[in-house]
């Protein structure tokens, strides 16, 4: 029987960490891509490629932390979200980091211009909130290692936002640099 204790079961926690955080996230990227390209096809309105598409949700995944930390709310509940509703306003709470993703790959592709708002835009926005409550409701019917690796993205996510706010939970500002 094999040691459940020491370097081994460092080494499998570490290995489980990294595989969850990769299936996860890529599972999620996919997700809002396809999501992204069914509402393109129901709507007859053109956006990005399915190419570009998940190099933009690709770049949104790290950037989410940082630009939802001061609008999520205290309560956070996840996957595990009690409404639909709730579920789309986690979506709404990706949308900067979005934005964000989509002027990184666009100032790649075209360099240094004025952001374009445009119905492209819009569709992407309104795939990245929708793709949130469709996983949300389609998750538990899903396979085991699917879920886990949601929830294991859905905890690193949670952490980044945590160390994105700058008001800790007492109330006493953060410091920039520690």
């Amino acid at each position: 029987m094999a040691d459940t204790y020491g370097a081994g079961a460092a080494g499998n926690n570490v290995w489980q960490s990294v595989t969850g955080t990769l299936q996860g996230s890529a599972q999620y990227v996919i997700s809002e891509v396809l999501v992204g390209m069914l509402f393109q096809k129901i709507t007859g309105i053109g956006g990005r490629r399915w190419a570009n598409s998940s190099i933009v949700h690709t770049l949104s995944l790290p950037l989410q932390g940082a630009f939802q930390a001061p609008m999520s709310a205290k309560d956070y509940k996840g996957w595990d979200a009690e409404t639909s509703m709730e579920l789309v306003w986690q979506g709404v709470y990706g949308v900067p980091a979005y934005i964000v993703a989509g002027y990184i790959a666009d100032m790649s592709y075209f360099g240094f211009h004025l952001p374009k708002i445009n119905k492209e835009l819009f569709m992407g926005i309104f795939s990245k909130i929708m793709t949130r409550p469709i996983v949300g409701n389609l998750l538990p019917y899903l396979p085991t290692t699917v879920q886990e690796a949601q929830y294991v993205l859905d905890a690193i996510l949670q952490d980044m936002r945590k160390a994105g706010t700058w008001v800790s939970t007492d109330g006493s500002r953060r410091r920039v640099l520690y």
